[in-house]
């Protein structure tokens, strides 16, 4: 499922990244006008004209194209770099949540560890009783308990178990430690 999350959010990603890409592309490449004015730029005054080399009709659309090309090429290096940063981001993203995850898979991990120690302490008790000690406890007690009491006792003293429950409970459990549905 997170693999159907991550490609899709790629994919959404990409064509609306392909989206602004065209609809910039279009409004930033202008219509070239076939008869260029040369406008005199304001503030300029007689003594800089007369400094400045005259430029001849092809070199100025020769100068025109670059600046275009360069105008386009920055564009789309600007457009390129949003998308790697943007790709960065839910990247970064995607690793706050692994990590989330891997902390909460720790504590789960150390909080069934500590289970899992309790319940060998409780084996090694229950494995010094005697059935009919056991009898009025295990009655009180779910079937995961006892299964996980079970599977924690020396094979010399599951047999005591089995000896305290009464026998229809004693046959589920025996079909649920046998891996048989029960219904």
């Amino acid at each position: 499922m997170k693999k159907i999350l991550l490609w899709t959010g790629i994919g959404v990603g990409g064509f609306i990244v392909l989206i602004v890409i065209i609809f910039l592309a279009l409004s930033f490449l202008e219509p070239v006008d076939e008869n260029p004015v040369a406008a005199e730029p304001p503030d300029q005054n007689a003594s800089t004209q007369a400094t400045l080399p005259p430029v001849e009709e092809s070199e100025l659309d020769s100068l025109k194209t670059q600046i275009k090309d360069l105008k386009s090429m920055l564009f789309f290096a600007n457009l390129e770099k949003d998308s790697l940063i943007e790709q960065i981001e839910f990247r970064d993203g995607l690793i706050e949540g692994y990590k989330k995850t891997i902390d909460n898979l720790n504590k789960d991990l150390l909080g069934a560890n500590k289970r899992s120690v309790s319940i060998k302490e409780l084996a090694k008790t229950y494995e010094t009783m005697k059935p009919g000690e056991m009898r009025p406890i295990l009655e009180k007690v779910d079937d995961e308990t006892v299964i996980a009491i079970y599977k924690n006792m020396s094979s010399r003293s599951r047999k005591s178990i089995f000896q305290a429950l009464p026998g229809d409970r004693a046959a589920i459990i025996t079909k649920r430690l046998a891996g048989v549905q029960t219904g």
